[in-house]
């Protein structure tokens, strides 16, 4: 039967090497932090799906014209409402001049619902909390 590590937050987790127990915990921890961050980059994606979904709602078009979520958050944050997303704010913003123009274009076109103040303020809360998680997670990324 093979040896568990009981130190809080680890418990459950197999021992892989006996002896060296700083090589054993170093294991461990790899192990941890693997799932740690599996959950986390799920989580993220659904939390994405979420806003896309509710933002969908105003202005369905975008979801297919903005694949990058960071690009899709960033907008949302920032310029809000599709009657704000015009090419100027759009370039502005980092998108080329023909991707803004067609975004642009589209969103004078939607048929998406109007949201109200709070409903947007709470998206766009949303997506601001988004940039700080996917921050945090390059920055923790970084350290393996």
């Amino acid at each position: 039967m093979a040896k568990t590590l009981s130190i809080i937050g680890l418990e459950g987790f197999p021992m892989v090497k006996t002896g060296d127990n700083t090589a054993e915990l170093i294991v461990v921890v790899a192990r941890k932090e693997k799932v740690a961050i599996d959950d986390l980059d799920k989580t993220i994606n659904l939390f994405m799906g979420r806003i896309r979904e509710w933002y969908g709602l105003h202005f369905p078009e975008l979801d297919r014209l903005v694949e990058k979520h960071e690009t899709y958050a960033r907008l949302v944050a920032n310029l809000g409402r599709r009657d704000s997303l015009i090419a100027e704010s759009l370039e502005k913003e980092g998108l080329p001049r023909t991707r803004s123009e067609q975004i642009a274009e589209v969103a004078q076109k939607s048929m998406g619902a109007d949201l109200e103040d709070n409903d947007l303020a709470q998206i766009q809360t949303m997506c601001k909390e988004y940039s700080l998680m996917m921050i945090a997670l390059g920055g923790f990324l970084q350290k393996f």
